[in-house]
């Protein structure tokens, strides 16, 4: 192109292709038309490069939004998470509705009884959340206790006021519950294990505790729970557990299952 010639607007091109029909010789036009041609492509080439660079950041980023949840080791501040995890898990527990009941048939209390089971054991580093509270367990290490001295005193007072005249059974149940519970090989001791109520029927109770499982075998230690649920059992038997007693619960309550597993 000449020097000092312009062209400016959206049709541009057009009027230089016009501008060289009228000046230019046809070998200047072919000439322009292969620059034109090799431009364009360049371009073409260049967005495209620029598209798959966008594609694949936003397929990295999607991989990133999709990573599977994993466990993580409760700690004190998520005693609220997991004590809601629980709540919301054992609110028609065949064993501990029945144990928490009361005349009125309100519950709004059942939360404030499991913090204190819940504080207790987050003592220890041995319980666990799965992803964003998709399921939690509630684990007390070996030769620790389900609570303080202080917790005992506040779980009694609690019971006493949310509970009244129910509130016997309720501490006669965790007499069982101590009288049924072995003490003759250390072990860790399943406490509570609860599934969040939109994430049940997805295995992520039992992924949780198979993962807490392969830790306690890594240690070569054994693990005891309670089963509260007739309908837990054989999961906890595809685990590894083995039925080891069974008692019911005071005044024809419902009846409860005591599982071991073996130290591996």
């Amino acid at each position: 192109m000449r020097s000092g010639l312009t062209f400016q607007g959206a049709n541009a091109r057009l009027q230089v292709y016009l501008f060289f029909l009228r000046h230019e010789s046809q070998a200047s036009i072919r000439q322009w038309l292969v620059a034109e041609s090799l431009r364009r492509f360049s371009d073409a080439k260049k967005a495209a490069s620029d598209n798959m660079v966008v594609i694949l950041r936003c397929a990295k980023k999607g991989d990133a939004m999709q990573e599977p949840p994993r466990p993580r080791i409760g700690k004190p501040e998520d005693s609220e998470l997991i004590t809601e995890v629980v709540t919301l898990s054992f609110v028609a527990d065949p064993l501990w509705s029945w144990a928490m009941s009361r005349d009125d048939k309100r519950n709004h209390h059942n939360s404030l009884i499991w913090a204190l089971f819940v504080d207790g054991a987050l003592r220890y580093s041995s319980s666990w959340i799965f992803g964003n509270g998709e399921a939690v367990s509630v684990w007390i290490s070996p030769g620790g206790s389900e609570m303080s001295a202080d917790q005992e005193s506040r779980l009694r007072d609690c019971v006493n006021e949310t509970l009244g005249d129910r509130a016997s059974r309720f501490f006669d149940l965790l007499a069982q519950m101590e009288d049924s519970h072995p003490r003759d090989e250390d072990h860790f001791y399943l406490s509570l294990l609860g599934t969040y109520p939109n994430s049940r029927g997805k295995g992520v109770g039992m992924q949780l505790l198979s993962h807490d499982l392969d830790l306690i075998d890594a240690q070569h230690r054994a693990a005891y729970l309670e089963s509260s649920n007739p309908n837990n059992d054989d999961r906890y038997q595809s685990a590894g557990f083995e039925a080891f007693g069974q008692f019911r619960a005071p005044n024809g309550g419902p009846t409860v299952t005591t599982m071991w597993r073996s130290a591996r």
